[in-house]
């Protein structure tokens, strides 16, 4: 299997930012982590970051994560488990969800247990902003398929335009210190 190793600029962008916030090194947490390239590359590039834990459930992405990140957990986001081992993962300056969140199977009550552990400072959640113009454009054509890869893809069970993440913030108590930004066809959200 070929495993997707690009970097998402959006998620280098709001690291960058919230380093400007701060004065100290940050640790991360990236839920669904996959190979653990973004990881590698932010903690070999930035000396902001003072380690990069990772959580992912594909066994094979999983292994060459364990390679390049300070930590890695084989767990599923998806069960029960996740959520007593992420309270005894400690705390974390960012929880990092890139193109994750729309795979979960219910990414509300998600957030509702995310936000009662408390045990972070910002969460950062790419999403696929279903509002983008190339989409829009297609379903003003009448044309609907899911696809392989990006915003329409096949396994995405959730979709969300910068209205609906916003509202979302709100719906969890999530206070939003980085208005939405779009990057090419990704919409970029971070919660505090």
């Amino acid at each position: 299997m070929v495993y997707n190793e690009n970097i998402n600029p959006a998620a280098l962008q709001l690291l960058s930012f919230i380093r400007s916030s701060n004065d100290k090194p940050i640790s991360v947490l990236e839920l669904g982590c996959w190979t653990g390239a973004l990881g590698r590359y932010c903690l070999s590039q930035h000396d902001f970051i003072s380690k990069w834990q990772g959580f992912e459930r594909d066994k094979k992405a999983f292994s060459l994560a364990l390679e390049r990140l300070t930590s890695v957990i084989h767990i599923d986001l998806d069960t029960p488990r996740f959520y007593e081992t992420l309270a005894y993962s400690g705390f974390h300056d960012v929880v990092l969800l890139v193109d994750v969140f729309e795979h979960l199977s219910d990414p509300f009550s998600f957030l509702t247990k995310l936000s009662e552990l408390k045990n972070f400072q910002y969460l950062i959640l790419i999403l696929p902003n279903i509002g983008y113009h190339q989409v829009f454009y297609k379903l003003s054509k009448g044309e609907f398929s899911y696809e392989e890869n990006g915003i329409l893809n096949k396994t995405h069970k959730y979709f969300f335009t910068p209205k609906s993440i916003i509202r979302l913030a709100s719906q969890f108590s999530l206070s939003i210190f980085h208005e939405p930004i779009y990057l090419q066809n990704n919409q970029l959200c971070c919660f505090r």
